[in-house]
C-alpha cells in the first residue's frame, strides 16, 4: 500500500514468518499439502536415483572387469613380442572373478580380483594392492568410471594394466 502525504511517501510491507501464516485454514492446508508432496517427490526421486545407480553398476562392472582382463592380455602379448623375454608373461584366469599374471613357471607377479558384492576391483603387484571402485554418472543411459581408492582419481582399464605391469617388471 502506498500513501502520499505532502510529498512524503509511506510504504508498508507485510512479510509472513517463513510462510507459515496463510490467509485462511484452507490456504494453509493447500500450502502444507504442496510441501509434503514436494518432499515425497524428492524422496522418490532420490530412491529412483539410487536404484538406477545400482542397476548401472551391476550391469557395467562385469563389462569393465572383462575390459581389464583384455588389457592385461594385450599388454602381456605386446611385452612378449617387443621384449622377447626368456620367460613370457601369461595371464591365467583362475575363476570368473580372479586372474594372475606371471612369467612361465615362476611366482605370480600380479593378481586381480573382482568382488561382485562390493563391486570393487583389487589389483595386487609385489604385495601391494590397489583398490578401484565404481562411480556412476547419471547422464544419458548412465556410465561407470573407475576411481582409485588410493589417489581418488579416475582411471581406465588400460592405465590399470600399464601401471601394474610396470610396477611388477621394473
Amino acid at each position: 500500500m502506498q500513501i502520499v502525504n505532502g510529498g512524503i511517501m509511506f510504504v508498508t510491507l507485510s512479510l509472513g514468518t517463513r510462510g507459515d501464516e496463510m490467509g485462511n485454514p484452507e490456504e494453509w492446508a493447500l500450502g502444507i499439502g504442496k510441501e509434503i508432496a514436494g518432499k515425497e517427490r524428492a524422496t522418490l526421486d532420490k530412491g529412483q536415483q539410487v536404484a538406477m545407480q545400482r542397476e548401472i553398476i551391476a550391469e557395467k562392472m562385469l563389462q569393465i572387469w572383462e575390459e581389464i582382463l583384455v588389457e592385461f592380455q594385450a599388454h602381456c602379448h605386446a611385452y612378449n613380442e617387443q621384449i622377447k623375454p626368456k620367460r613370457i608373461l601369461t595371464l591365467f584366469r583362475e575363476s570368473q572373478h580372479q586372474f594372475i599374471v606371471k612369467p612361465d613357471a615362476m611366482a605370480d607377479t600380479i593378481s586381480g580380483q573382482y568382488d561382485p558384492h562390493t563391486k570393487t576391483i583389487v589389483i595386487s603387484t609385489v604385495g601391494i594392492g590397489e583398490q578401484f571402485y565404481p562411480e556412476v554418472e547419471l547422464r544419458d543411459s548412465g556410465s561407470v568410471r573407475l576411481v582409485s581408492r588410493t589417489t581418488g582419481f579416475e582411471t581406465s582399464p588400460t592405465q590399470i594394466a600399464q601401471d601394474a605391469l610396470r610396477k611388477s617388471l621394473v
